[in-house]
């Protein structure tokens, strides 16, 4: 039998691997079981907090604290506290914590990761300068990974050395995948847009490389299962009175998810609550919360049962994850492509509203091309990939709207940009909110914690309205996919 100081660091073991393994939940539930068994233990503080980050920065914030406080001489500790508190746009507090650290002054390769951070958060808050100082910095320590001159080149392309970024660029030879993708898009802000997919199509290659891979015979099973399910056999939960509601922002990854949401929360009465995960985890309980026997489709739980057990569980988990400030309205639920659940959303919250981002397909491919994201099955390592995942998703929200006729409200990126007089009290009505002009998003404090977190900051542009006009020769594989939705949305291509 193992001793009882065996048993919470086999718990963190499992807690650990699970991270490893990015099964999140998982590893949330075995870290739980560590401090049950070790209230005392900074390590298991720390792989708590380390788990649940990604979920939700602010949940993780008490836990990191009481790490460091049981744990005061450790570095990594501190920087990973740093790391949280940046993702809530906490930036004066971690860059406090960052200069608290030797990370600096080290100047090893084993603080590389946090000099990262570092040198990313403040990017991210604007300040070039000490950002340009930290990833010269991190290229010191770790010569062989170039991704920081690619991060170099990127600072000196915004202050017009269109010259040096370029030979920077030129001496970036090994390069994570990420990295690839970067230095395509400071080529992109360069216009030479034939370095820029060169990059975007390496940057995939690697990343296929390393395991990313869109399984298509998976996915089809699964959008199939959706398609059979008898979901017009549920009845709607009751509305829940006292407590937030969804408010849901939906579509594929970079159609404008982002921006939507910070517009929406810049309304008193509704709080961003970001990329939760708390919709596909409600889903994989439900058997277990319906008091079922679970099998291998886990939508056969909701047939014949009381939603109200999985509605109550919805808010309680997203209360727990944002924390909203009393009289929040609504919370903001932003997940790229939730929609597929559209049908099981409206069940739960009737009266919540389902608005639904959708942006010229080919925009979306180019963009997608130059970013990584897991959404979507992995979808995004392969222009083919990108193009059907697209598709069937489309297919899939026709069905649900003309078969099932579930409520989706459907808000064109192009005209939320160009219409915003139009766009915006139509959003705002959907929360019970009345305006009038326009809302001043980039008043909105809250930080976004995706790629276009520097762009949603800027007054609506249309910059990026047609960017897919530079790419159009390389994008005739994704056209041939995608030519019926062009056609029945009359978009160019």
């Amino acid at each position: 039998m193992m001793e009882a100081n065996d048993d919470w660091r086999s718990a963190l073991e499992l807690a650990y691997q699970a991270m490893l393994a990015r099964r999140t939940w998982e590893a949330i539930a075995h870290a739980s079981k560590a401090l049950e068994l070790a209230p005392n233990e900074g390590k298991c503080y720390d792989i708590f907090a380390s788990a649940l980050v990604e979920l939700s920065p602010s949940a993780a914030e008490e836990p990191y604290r009481t790490a460091v406080r049981l744990l005061p001489d450790s570095w990594s500790v501190k920087c990973r506290l740093a790391r949280c508190l940046k993702l809530q746009g906490k930036f004066n507090e971690a860059r406090d914590l960052y200069l608290s650290t030797p990370i600096v002054a080290m100047a090893e390769k084993s603080c590389a990761w946090a000099l990262t951070e570092y040198a990313d958060m403040m990017e991210q808050a604007g300040d070039d300068v000490e950002a340009l100082y930290l990833w010269e910095v991190v290229q010191y320590v770790d010569g062989w990974q170039h991704d920081a001159i690619v991060r170099i080149a990127a600072i000196k392309q915004r202050q017009g050395r269109t010259n040096a970024a370029r030979r920077l660029l030129d001496k970036a030879n090994y390069l994570t995948p990420e990295g690839y993708l970067a230095a395509g898009r400071v080529y992109d802000a360069m216009g030479d847009h034939t370095k820029a997919w060169h990059h975007f199509k390496k940057g995939k290659l690697h990343a296929r490389g390393r395991g990313e891979k869109y399984d298509s015979e998976v996915v089809r099973d699964m959008f199939d299962k959706l398609r059979a399910f008898p979901w017009e056999s549920i009845k709607p939960a009751p509305y829940s009175n006292g407590k937030p509601q969804p408010y849901f922002i939906t579509g594929f990854m970079r159609s404008g998810t982002t921006l939507a949401e910070q517009i929406v929360s810049t309304l008193p009465s509704v709080h961003a609550g970001g990329e939760l995960q708390v919709l596909p985890h409600t889903l994989t309980c439900a058997a277990s919360l319906l008091g079922k026997e679970p099998t291998d489709n886990v939508l056969s739980a909701l047939e014949g049962s009381d939603l109200r057990v999985l509605r109550d569980f919805y808010i309680d988990e997203t209360i727990h994850t944002v924390a909203p400030p009393d009289g929040t309205r609504f919370v903001t639920d932003k997940m790229p492509l939730n929609e597929i659940y559209a049908p099981l959303m409206s069940a739960l919250f009737p009266k919540s509203p389902i608005i639904r981002m959708l942006r010229h397909p080919l925009d979306v491919i180019v963009s997608n091309m130059s970013h990584s994201a897991s959404h979507g099955q992995k979808c995004s390592t392969k222009l083919e990939t990108l193009a059907l995942h697209y598709w069937r998703v489309h297919s899939l929200l026709e069905f649900y709207e003309q078969e099932l006729g579930v409520s989706v409200h459907n808000i064109p990126y192009e005209d939320l940009v160009e219409l915003p007089q139009a766009i915006q009290p139509y959003l705002a009505r959907l929360a019970g909110e009345m305006i009038d002009g326009i809302i001043d998003h980039t008043q909105n404090t809250k930080v976004a914690l995706t790629p276009s977190h520097e762009q949603v900051k800027l007054p609506l542009y249309k910059a990026s309205i047609g960017r897919w006009k530079h790419y159009r020769n390389h994008l005739q594989p994704a056209v041939e996919i995608l030519k019926p939705i062009l056609d029945e949305m009359q978009y160019e291509y």
